[in-house]
């Protein structure tokens, strides 16, 4: 219904849908400022594990992290490779066969890595069915510096566990220096 002169309509100012605009305009700014300055921060990794295993053949560097036992087991980390030894010049590191070690299976005997700023050799490489594994035999002393790099492999069962372990040894590498 028209009155004469009158609008039966209502309409907002036209006023109010600038400014409106101008809010949405400077909400949309605002966020992708936000969004940009995050966004293109640098990622951050944890400084407090300075040690690194380094294997070129594989193009894998990592941080290695000091794991802990609990009861038979150790603490994995989730997306390094971590470090657990009992006695002198043996390490063993372990790391997850989907994450940081899942290039392991294709390392060769020869082949060299570095640990804690010290190289090593491959000087040995098996599968064993986790039941058949020993672990006091792993982690027994021996007079070579050495590093163990274990990961799961074989049938899933569940997890993150898998029905056998590839075993990787390897033997600080000495070199003499000419003279």
């Amino acid at each position: 219904m028209r009155v004469k002169g009158h609008s039966t309509t209502f309409r907002l100012p036209k006023t109010f849908f600038h400014r409106l605009r101008l809010g949405f305009l400077a909400a949309y700014i605002f966020g992708i400022g936000i969004y940009l300055y995050y966004g293109l921060q640098p990622y951050r990794v944890d400084a407090s594990a300075p040690i690194r295993l380094i294997v070129p053949s594989i193009n894998l560097s990592t941080p290695v992290d000091n794991v802990t036992k609990t009861g038979h087991s150790l603490d994995v980390p989730e997306f390094i490779a971590g470090a657990y030894s009992e006695n002198t010049n043996k390490t063993l590191l372990i790391g997850h066969s989907n994450t940081v070690f899942e290039r392991l299976n294709d390392l060769k005997i020869g082949q060299r890595l570095t640990f804690d700023d010290q190289s090593y050799q491959i000087t040995r490489i098996i599968t064993a069915a986790k039941a058949n594994i020993s672990m006091p035999d792993i982690l027994s002393p021996v007079s070579t510096p050495t590093v163990i790099l274990m990961t799961c492999t074989g049938t899933h069962l569940g997890g993150h566990d898998y029905s056998h372990r590839l075993i990787i040894t390897a033997e600080a590498v000495t070199t003499l220096s000419a003279i």
